[in-house]
C-alpha cells in the first residue's frame, strides 16, 4: 500500500470530493456504536482491528475509482477534537 505523509504541503481537493468525505463521516456518526475503552491488547484478525478501530472513530474513506484512501479521527464526543480554525483566505 502506498503511504503518502505531508508536512507543511498544499493538498487540493474539489468541492464534490470534500462533500463525499463529509458524507462518510455523517454515515458513521449514525450507524456506529462508538466506545471510549482502550484497544484490547492481544492478537487479532485485519478485519477485528479495522472493527474496533471504527468503534474508537478511526474510519477509512475511500473511493472505487482509486487506490487512495484516507484515515479520518472523527469527533466521537463533543467538544474533543483541536480546532485549528481553518477559513476561507483571500488569494
Amino acid at each position: 500500500m502506498l503511504r503518502i505523509d505531508l508536512n507543511d504541503a498544499t493538498l487540493s481537493f474539489t468541492e464534490q470530493t470534500v462533500r463525499e468525505m463529509m458524507n462518510a463521516i455523517n454515515k458513521a456518526h449514525k450507524e456506529i456504536d462508538f466506545v471510549h475503552s482502550p484497544m484490547p491488547d492481544a492478537d487479532m484478525s485485519s478485519e477485528t482491528f479495522n472493527k474496533l478501530s471504527r468503534e474508537r472513530g478511526k474510519i477509512v474513506v475511500a473511493s472505487d475509482y482509486t487506490d487512495v484512501k484516507f484515515l479520518i479521527t472523527l469527533e466521537t464526543e463533543p467538544h474533543t477534537q483541536e480546532s485549528l480554525g481553518y477559513k476561507l483566505v483571500k488569494v
